[in-house]
């Protein structure tokens, strides 16, 4: 390649990067803000996803980005309830990282504030993205919750023993 034909080629490529930076300028100046998408939830993760993979987000879960949001896994059935179960509300099928692709979109910031996913750093414990899942479990018609949650409630009563 000759001299001429690589500064032709430097010249193009600082033309692209100055479009793309002010197209980013006017996004922003719109309100867009960037996020990465759950391709299973449809859930937000912040703009600093990808970058900050393997330090703020996605420990534990191998080199490559992925979705950290919850899935039921509506193949395995609940616990059994025993005399250890307090509440009914332990009482869940398992759950597992979805692990499902992200993607980056520009999207308005009012809109993001109501779709973000909560990140595993976050809730290490779970109890927050559960409060989520539950509802969900219940209404699920692959899920057993309801017809445990009927069970239960006849045994408290006394009507099954």
């Amino acid at each position: 390649m000759t001299e001429e034909q690589l500064a032709e080629m430097e010249a193009n490529l600082r033309a692209v990067t100055d479009k793309v930076g002010r197209l980013m300028d006017q996004v922003a100046e719109k309100g867009f803000i960037p996020v990465f998408r759950c391709g299973h939830s449809g859930l937000y993760f912040k703009g600093d996803y990808i970058k900050e993979w393997g330090r703020l987000y996605g420990i534990g879960l191998g080199p490559d980005p992925k979705s950290e949001v919850l899935d039921t896994d509506y193949h395995c059935p609940p616990p059994a309830i025993t005399p250890d179960i307090r509440r009914i509300e332990q009482i869940m099928h398992p759950v597992r990282v979805s692990g499902a692709q992200v993607d980056l979109l520009m999207v308005d910031a009012a809109e993001a504030s109501t779709r973000w996913a909560i990140p595993e750093r976050e809730d290490v414990d779970m109890y927050r993205r559960i409060e989520i899942i539950r509802p969900k479990q219940l209404v699920n018609p692959k899920s057993q919750i309801p017809q445990m949650h009927a069970s239960w409630e006849r045994a408290r009563k006394g009507l099954i023993s």
